[in-house]
């Protein structure tokens, strides 16, 4: 399904949401993390932790951005998290990074609205 930004609102099939509207309910969302980092074996670096989702609709789906920050220069993108409604995700997962991250961050670029 396509969907396009025409005439101030946001037209997917035949639903229409006006922006203030779509703009209010980012703002209105929260979304908390909290993710661990840890060393593993072969280069690698265990994530472990949560996000979590609240205070949308049942519908709701945005995709959040993950970053690791190694140190206040230096911030690369890992990749990106889907979440629908209010919901949590679990993360669990080893990586191989270039040296040791000091955190994991979610939307650290405000690449997604929130408050």
């Amino acid at each position: 399904m396509k969907s396009r930004i025409s005439g101030g609102a946001i037209r997917s099939g035949c639903a229409a949401t006006t922006m203030h509207g779509f703009r209010r309910l980012l703002r209105s969302s929260r979304r908390a993390s909290k993710i661990d980092v840890q060393p593993a074996d072969g280069g690698k670096y265990h994530l472990s932790g949560s996000v979590t989702q609240s205070d949308v609709p049942e519908n709701f789906a945005s995709i959040l951005p993950l970053y690791v920050a190694f140190d206040n220069r230096t911030m690369a993108k890992l990749g990106e998290l889907l979440l629908v409604g209010n919901a949590t995700k679990n993360i669990n997962v080893d990586i191989p990074l270039s040296r040791a991250p000091k955190a994991v961050l979610i939307n650290a670029m405000h690449d997604v609205l929130a408050r």
